[in-house]
């Protein structure tokens, strides 16, 4: 029996799965260049011993190959050639250490370590120096965007760690930093300079009071967004509470959730207005074509710097499972941690969880939601069973989790429509 699997280049370098084809069909990984190294570990999937012992590496862009003699467009074909090529593997790194690297800026004096210590003050006085001089800083503030990232990473981290040991001693994150890979791949010089970071991020973290760090540290966020998210709740409390369903939170909710979330394909489709009522949709269990279609009626586009491009399904996905069943679930629940630690209402936090299931999901009802946990992992499949069990009596909100096999012949008549996979 041949299985097709499709994944992400992370997810297949990390899984053990022996397979006969490999089809790459983009060498960009999150916006950047795939690098050799990963390349060829994912390249290491096909082709194992005792399965298959000759595997295919088949890059799905056909302009790879047709355009391979085209001046302008022959780069694609370079870049595999580059990509296939053992001796360009890159040597191994940490990640830890692009926190602590220089900036790539010339016509400012800045400092990664000052950066650190104090990233939103030390981001403002360089939009201040640059306004004053005239001088784009927009390539710096990527840069800085890229090691805040990291700083939020290591403050989850901390205030994780600190949630479940409040008693750390003093000395553990300076000892975590030497414990690290990238300290152990330093010179002297960036060794201080690590230490240093860690020390800037831990004072930070330490400074949250005790009774806060037990709901900040349930989160993924790092202590911006968790004192921004705290500072709306408090602002935004008297809302929040009338709420009657997680449609409304969804609608109330919404502005700290743009402001949120970076994601790059919600910043990109346009006009701005247009992608509440996609979740809306979303969260309602439309399918890809339909939430397609929506944007193509609505005049949305996709703006690439200058230009305007038409909404293509490939932009659809990013934005349903990036934007919204990944970023912005991960949002909602960092709300519900806070505000679950400041004492919101039992109905209302239950509200919030089911917007976060239901961001996550793109299901609509809690039966939707209830058969996706039973291992019906696929929207369509869900919908359509729960609409199957709807006709046979089963409300949607209450039901009996014996329901698969009271109706068993019921599901299984339904479920015989799709790939045997479901069935199993």
């Amino acid at each position: 029996m041949s299985v097709l699997f499709r994944c992400t280049s992370t997810l297949a370098q990390g899984v053990n799965l022996p397979i006969r084809y490999l089809v790459v069909s983009s060498t960009f990984q999150a916006g950047q260049e795939i690098s050799t190294r990963d390349f060829h570990n994912l390249i290491g999937r096909a082709g194992r011993a005792g399965y298959h012992t000759e595997g295919s590496v088949i890059f799905a862009d056909t302009d790879v190959f047709d355009k391979r003699n085209n001046f302008h467009e022959r780069w694609r074909w370079q870049r595999a050639m580059h990509l296939l090529d053992f001796t360009n593997t890159e040597d191994c790194a940490s990640s830890l250490l692009d926190l602590i690297s220089p900036f790539d800026f010339t016509e400012l004096n800045v400092d990664a370590i000052q950066f650190i210590a104090n990233p939103a003050g030390y981001r403002q006085s360089c939009i201040d120096v640059g306004n004053q001089n005239a001088i784009g800083i927009s390539s710096l503030l990527d840069q800085m965007g890229y090691k805040e990232a990291l700083i939020e990473a290591i403050e989850s981290y901390f205030l994780s760690y600190l949630k479940d040991n409040p008693n750390a001693p003093q000395t553990f994150f300076d000892d975590l930093a030497q414990g690290t890979l990238a300290y152990f791949l330093s010179d002297y010089d960036q060794k201080q300079k690590l230490r240093a970071a860690f020390s800037f991020i831990a004072s930070r973290v330490l400074s949250v009071p005790e009774d806060k760090r037990q709901f900040f540290g349930k989160s993924l966020l790092g202590l911006k967004n968790l004192f921004l998210i705290e500072n709306w709740l408090d602002e935004n409390w008297s809302e929040v509470a009338q709420a009657q369903s997680s449609n409304e939170l969804l609608v109330i909710c919404w502005p700290l959730l743009f402001q949120l979330n970076n994601n790059k394909m919600l910043l990109k489709i346009k006009p701005e207005n247009v992608i509440l009522d996609f979740t809306k949709l979303w969260i309602s269990g439309s399918s890809y074509t339909d939430l397609r279609s929506y944007l193509d009626q609505s005049g949305a586009y996709y703006q690439a710097g200058s230009q305007r491009r038409n909404i293509k399904m490939d932009h659809v996905v990013d934005l349903a499972d990036g934007a919204l069943s990944f970023d912005s679930m991960l949002y909602v629940g960092a709300i519900a941690d806070v505000a679950e630690g400041k004492g919101l209402d039992g109905d209302l936090l239950e509200l919030l969880r089911s917007l976060q299931t239901r961001l996550k999901l793109g299901l609509s009802n809690s039966l939707e939601i209830w058969l996706y946990s039973q291992g019906y992992v696929d929207r369509e499949v869900c919908k359509t069973l729960g609409s199957v069990l709807n006709g046979q009596g089963v409300n949607s909100d209450v039901f009996d989790y014996d329901i698969l096999k009271t109706y068993h012949q019921v599901v299984s008549e339904c479920i015989s429509k799709f790939p045997s996979y479901f069935s199993g």
